[in-house]
């Protein structure tokens, strides 16, 4: 040990840029280890807020599932420039693009041209709900109610996508190319993945990530363990949700499952990008 003080000292005296460069160093690991801290303590905040909204995981899933159709239009214009309609239902086609129309032309003609945000209507046995920004409006028309867990994520995805193309909805050519994945982007980072009710792979090259972190619930850990073993490459919500549910004796935690895989990227979407 005094032989290497006494070299050190020593290059402090024959190297004037050795203390520079031992200064650098300690600065460049002392930041390094900040930034390990900042991250950890991130993924630690992220995992919390992902077991709060867990809480509300069934009612979000069989919000998606009762979905019909999500249209985004011009709201001066009514013209959409965004329409998903899941045709795998028995509700003709026609009916949910016709109740769309009927929904603007509820809120223009009873409610205030100038007021914006969510209203709700129940007809034809479906309901539908209508999030009103200056110059778009979203309608999301299901076979039920959606819980206020979803009418929130649904607002701010749509909050942001008027952010990114309020720009182009001042032209009706430009509105009119606006790129469904944008959209779809949006709606998955707000937290409401519409996509996977219609279908999506499981990717169990992800698995390992979540089975062994400490951090996540043994009962969700277990529950994402049977993944691995699903019977085929594609399946849909409805379908994973039903296999879950036999494996678990447990819509609530099927559905917490399904949250926490999507959350890891383990149900593959391609605007997952």
């Amino acid at each position: 040990p005094e032989g290497a003080i006494n070299r050190l000292l020593l290059s402090f005296q024959t190297n004037p840029q050795f203390p520079i460069l031992l200064l650098v160093t300690v600065i460049v690991l002392a930041a390094f280890f900040m930034l390990i801290a900042i991250l950890r303590k991130n993924r630690k905040r992220w995992l919390e807020q992902l077991n709060e909204e867990s809480k509300f995981a069934k009612d979000e899933i069989e919000a998606i599932l009762a979905t019909n159709a999500i249209i985004l239009k011009h709201t001066l214009s009514g013209i959409p420039y965004y329409e998903r309609i899941f045709t795998s239902l028995n509700t003709p086609v026609e009916l949910i693009s016709g109740l769309g129309s009927a929904m603007t032309s509820f809120l223009d003609e009873f409610g205030q041209p100038a007021s914006y945000g969510v209203e709700t209507l129940e007809r034809s046995g479906l309901s539908i709900t209508s999030h009103r920004i200056e110059k778009s409006t979203l309608t999301i028309i299901s076979s039920r109610g959606l819980p206020d867990s979803v009418v929130s994520k649904i607002s701010k995805a749509h909050a942001a996508i008027h952010a990114k193309i309020s720009h182009l909805l001042d032209d009706s050519y430009e509105y009119q190319k606006i790129s469904s994945r944008v959209i779809e982007h949006e709606f998955i980072a707000a937290g409401f993945n519409f996509l996977i009710k219609e279908g999506f792979q499981i990717n169990t090259s992800r698995i390992g990530r979540i089975k062994h972190n400490s951090a996540i619930s043994r009962t969700i850990r277990k529950g994402i363990g049977f993944l691995q073993d699903y019977p085929g490459e594609r399946t849909n919500l409805k379908e994973l949700m039903k296999y879950l549910t036999d494996k678990t004796r447990s819509e609530d935690i099927a559905a917490k499952v399904i949250m926490f895989a999507q959350a890891f990227r383990i149900l593959e979407e391609a605007v997952y990008d």
